[in-house]
């Protein structure tokens, strides 16, 4: 049986998790000026005219959105990191092909190890693609 991995925002690389923070305040903020604008205008007037109802109900959808958004860019990484054959900046996604094992993304700065950035990579679900480009299976499930 293997073991439950909690949630955490900080897992895999930090282009991901980053955003997955933005886009839940995001939700949450507009879920609750949705409430907090239904609650008050409510307390002014019971009957509310169309245009707040829209408003009302257009905040409370906003995170479905969000999370429809986060969905896009999340299969973008995923498939930049496969074509790429693993070779992705965890902080900025830009592909590090052709460059060293180790060293300084071009693109944002930041300091990159491919080994050492695999197992972030493997946290947020991703696994060690082949050298076709295509995610070779883990060692759990090969036969």
């Amino acid at each position: 049986m293997t073991a439950r991995r909690r949630f955490s925002f900080n897992t895999g690389p930090p282009i991901l998790w980053r955003t997955s923070r933005r886009y839940l305040a995001l939700a949450i903020a507009c879920v609750l000026l949705a409430i907090g604008l239904a609650a008050w205008r409510y307390s002014r007037a019971p009957k509310l005219t169309a245009w707040q109802r829209y408003t009302i109900l257009g905040l409370c959808v906003m995170p479905f959105v969000l999370h429809r958004i986060y969905g896009k860019l999340e299969r973008r990484v995923r498939a930049d990191w496969q074509l790429s054959g693993g070779r992705l900046c965890m902080d900025c996604g830009y592909r590090l092909v052709g460059l060293s094992q180790c060293g300084r993304c071009p693109e944002c700065g930041a300091e990159y190890d491919l080994e050492a950035d695999l197992k972030h990579w493997r946290d947020a679900g991703f696994d060690r693609p082949s050298s076709d480009g295509t995610e070779a299976p883990d060692a759990e499930t090969r036969p």
